[in-house]
């Protein structure tokens, strides 16, 4: 499509990139460090460039590339190759600048080629769609969620519990379904799919690691990740604790809370299951106190009420 439209560049970034994927999907190389980040910024970049060409092809302007396009594209034929770029290497000329072409009406219609069709049995279906104001989607599931309760009620109800009418039970059975049915699909209308979120998760602690210098683990819960944002937003107003489990999880999200000026707290080693987290975070000096489980709470309460009257 960039090629299509004349934007070289573009199709360039498009080929080095899917020329490393290609490498990659072969085993002839491995999507891990620098690689990882040449696709994730070439796919943002592409991106961007897709969208800014189709906001100069509406308006019949000049597409000029981003200053960091070539040197990614270079970047992305050594990764493909496996060399590593010359210091004395030649500079690359500036890419020419592709003029977008304007749409021109056909004043014909264009007959379609000849050639075996599809049944329309096995012809792609579109969906319909519409937009609905949120708020009253939330108002018909609060309605479906009333409806079932006076249902309960009016099935568990002693005067229709003790009917011994065959066709009152079949009504009523009936009605539940039919609620049960109507609960299942409001229920669905506000739904949203986790795959997508947590797949972006993965793209956002990498950005997060990369910008901070340091290396995270991928696994949920990350403590570390999660104390180093708060140390991050609320420093030294921050009150922390880390509690019974295995491994070292946490240990350097506690130093860094307590020298933004944070209270940390670890839970003691004779209340512990396991001794793994909280003597980490003890051994590389992030905790402030080491006390037992049932006191953690009351304590912390108490640091925060001071805290607040200073």
């Amino acid at each position: 499509m960039a090629a299509f439209v004349d934007q070289e560049t573009i199709a360039a970034l498009a080929h080095n990139t899917e020329n490393l994927l290609i490498e990659i999907r072969e085993g002839r190389a491995t999507l891990a460090d620098e690689r990882l980040d040449l696709v994730f910024e070439a796919a943002g970049l592409m991106r961007r460039m897709l969208n800014d060409a189709q906001r100069a092809f509406a308006a019949g302007l000049t597409v000029v590339p981003p200053t960091k396009l070539l040197p990614l594209i270079e970047a992305l034929g050594h990764a493909v190759h496996g060399t590593s770029p010359s210091a004395a290497a030649p500079a690359q000329p500036e890419a020419p600048r592709a003029k977008i072409r304007p749409k021109v009406k056909r004043s014909e219609p264009v007959e379609k080629p000849a050639g075996p069709t599809r049944s329309s049995k096995h012809a792609p279906t579109l969906k319909e769609t519409i937009k609905v104001d949120l708020a009253r989607v939330d108002d018909l599931v609060e309605l479906i969620g009333e409806l079932v309760i006076v249902e309960a009620m009016v099935a568990n109800a002693p005067e229709i519990v003790g009917l011994h009418s065959h066709r009152v039970r079949n009504f009523m059975s009936q009605l539940s379904k039919i609620i049960r049915d109507l609960q299942r699909q409001g229920l669905g209308l506000r739904m949203v799919p986790l795959k997508g979120v947590f797949q972006k998760m993965s793209r956002l602690v990498r950005d997060l690691s990369k910008r901070n210098g340091k290396k995270v683990n991928f696994h949920a819960p990350s403590v570390d990740v999660t104390f180093d944002s708060v140390a991050k937003t609320a420093g030294a107003n921050a009150i922390a604790a880390i509690l019974t489990g295995m491994g070292d999880d946490g240990a350097k999200g506690m130093l860094t809370l307590r020298r933004a000026g944070a209270r940390t707290f670890a839970q003691d080693a004779a209340s512990c299951v396991v001794y793994g987290m909280p003597k980490a975070a003890m051994s590389l000096g992030g905790v402030q106190e080491q006390i037992p489980l049932d006191t953690i709470a009351a304590r912390m309460i108490g640091v925060a009420r001071t805290h607040r009257a200073a």
